[in-house]
């Protein structure tokens, strides 16, 4: 997944920038607000500046369904796993969309990606 890393914060003339812990903080980008989007900049901010964190604990949960014993257990709880198929797949469909990268089908192993530990 290839973007700047977060923790991403918004100063109020609209520039966004990355201040890694630890690390020197550096320009994301400048987002320009329109006059009638006033009420929801504060909301459009908070999504933006989170939306590095968002996708990493997306695909950290995805690795932890793929785990062997983890699909097992869903697969094998019928009242779960409907639930769990559906939540899957939104996960998936959120994660092509912000890393452009076709996903695996879950329950299959994508065999490329680090191993939870």
């Amino acid at each position: 997944m290839k973007y700047t890393p977060g923790p991403w914060k918004m100063r109020p003339n609209g520039d966004m920038s990355s201040a890694p812990r630890g690390g020197k903080a550096t320009q994301v980008c400048s987002i320009s607000w329109g006059v009638s989007a006033s009420e929801d900049k504060p909301g459009n901010a908070r999504l933006i500046q989170c939306s590095p964190q968002l996708s990493e604990a997306l695909d950290e949960m995805v690795l932890l369904v793929t785990t062997p014993t983890v699909s097992q257990a869903i697969l094998g709880n019928a009242k779960l796993l409907p639930k769990a198929k559906q939540i899957i797949e939104n996960a998936k469909i959120v994660l092509e969309a912000a890393t452009g990268e076709q996903q695996a089908v879950w329950p299959r192993i994508d065999h490329a990606k680090p191993k939870l530990e």
